[in-house]
């Protein structure tokens, strides 16, 4: 489906922000980067260590492999902690995306350690794509609370 989102990170903000999208009847998928985490979310349906009890629908893709979590998707939903967002963009940057057709929405909260840059400025540094291709999601939410809908 066009317009279909990847979220970059299963964490707990990242499955929380997947579970908002699938529940606005969007198409989700997760890129969980840790192979045997991601494995175990697709089995149970459920972050454990992130959001334990919260219900992953199975129709929302939970994979290790980034090529099939992003591949087609309209929006990358970058959900990874601030420390490894860098790393995580470079992954990224290496994919086969139309990339102007792409917007990447920066979930992550912080500034970069060494460069104290914000997250937006490093996925432009980082990404083939223009300023203008980028926006930042902030507010008081906590995981806990999107992912049972009461943000």
């Amino acid at each position: 489906m066009a317009g279909d989102f990847a979220v970059i990170g299963g964490g707990s903000w990242g499955t929380a922000l997947a579970l908002h999208l699938h529940s606005a009847g969007h198409g989700v998928r997760i890129w969980e980067p840790l192979r045997d985490r991601a494995e175990e979310m697709a089995r149970t349906r459920e972050n454990r260590i992130g959001l334990p009890g919260v219900h992953v629908p199975e129709d929302i893709l939970v994979t290790a492999d980034l090529e099939q979590a992003t591949e087609g998707v309209s929006w990358l939903v970058f959900a990874l902690p601030s420390h490894v967002l860098r790393q995580g963009a470079r992954q990224v940057a290496v994919l086969s995306l139309p990339w102007d057709e792409v917007t990447v929405v920066s979930g992550t909260k912080g500034l970069e350690i060494d460069t104290y840059s914000r997250m937006t400025q490093v996925l432009e540094e980082e990404l083939p794509i223009s300023g203008r291709q980028i926006v930042a999601l902030s507010g008081p939410s906590h995981a806990e609370e999107v992912s049972r809908g009461i943000p």
